[in-house]
């Protein structure tokens, strides 16, 4: 298995790719919004730097998007010489376009539909996670069950050899 290979830059040179990275997606008229995110933004090391784009509507029947969002990530990673992971918003999961709206806006065509579709992603993201949350603790409820009877075995047993 190929080792994950981390990166690092210091605050200006993040900042240094996020304007490069804003300049070269502006060039880009096909794409209405985009955003930075991902553990870039942090001030730890990163992988990749993931890139979250909204892409107007009409080129979405007439492109492979795979393709489209592969060709890009290569444009994108000779410009700021690091690995690149390109995203599709249009048809992304909640969770994900709520995930991206946290992120860092490097293109918006038109503000209002920005502003517009970030209001209706959270809407439907405050909508939906509390059902989401209660779902995950009924998946995980038999774990938490046998987790305890095996710490109380396991502590017993442990107890009873001393």
């Amino acid at each position: 298995m190929p080792e994950l290979r981390y990166f690092d830059a210091s605050r200006e040179q993040r900042a240094a790719i996020q304007q490069r990275l804003r300049e070269h997606l502006n060039a880009h008229p096909e794409i209405r919004l985009a955003y930075l995110m991902g553990s870039f933004l942090t001030d730890r090391p990163f992988r990749d730097i993931d890139i979250a784009v909204y892409l107007e509507p009409e080129l979405l029947q007439s492109v492979d998007l795979l393709r489209y969002c592969f060709q890009l990530a290569d444009e994108l990673e000779r410009v700021v010489h690091y690995p690149v992971d390109v995203h599709r918003l249009n048809d992304a999961p909640c969770g994900f376009r709520f995930e991206a709206t946290r992120g860092i806006v490097l293109v918006s065509r038109d503000e209002s539909f920005r502003i517009d579709w970030t209001v209706r992603t959270w809407q439907e993201y405050c909508d939906f996670e509390p059902h989401q949350r209660q779902m995950l603790q009924q998946i995980l409820e038999p774990f938490r069950e046998y987790y305890a009877r095996y710490q109380e075995t396991h502590h017993t047993d442990t107890v009873a050899q001393k």
